[in-house]
């Protein structure tokens, strides 16, 4: 028969083993999450602040103002997209 005090070793190297596992799945949902939120949280505020320029450019001309959301979208996603490569390959 084995020796008690080597199923208690067996036992803690499953469990070292399991913790390390779990805590590298939780920090890459955690990256992928933070990754995704960059891009999206810059281009709404590059929507937003492209409007606004193009509203205060060019007084009520709707066509204009859609055009300058759109760019502010563009370059906000970018920018976000591009800080996330930059995060990833910090990891």
């Amino acid at each position: 028969m084995a020796n008690p005090h080597h199923r208690a070793k067996h036992k803690q190297y499953l469990h070292n083993k399991h913790a390390a596992a779990q805590q590298h799945l939780h920090h890459e949902r955690t990256t992928m999450a933070t990754r995704k939120k960059t891009a999206v949280i810059l281009a709404i505020v590059g929507g937003v602040m492209g409007f606004i320029v193009a509203y205060l450019a060019n007084n009520e001309n709707f066509v204009v103002m859609l055009a300058g959301a759109a760019l502010g979208i563009a370059a906000g996603y970018l920018l976000g997209s591009s800080i996330d490569k930059s995060i990833d390959k910090k990891q």
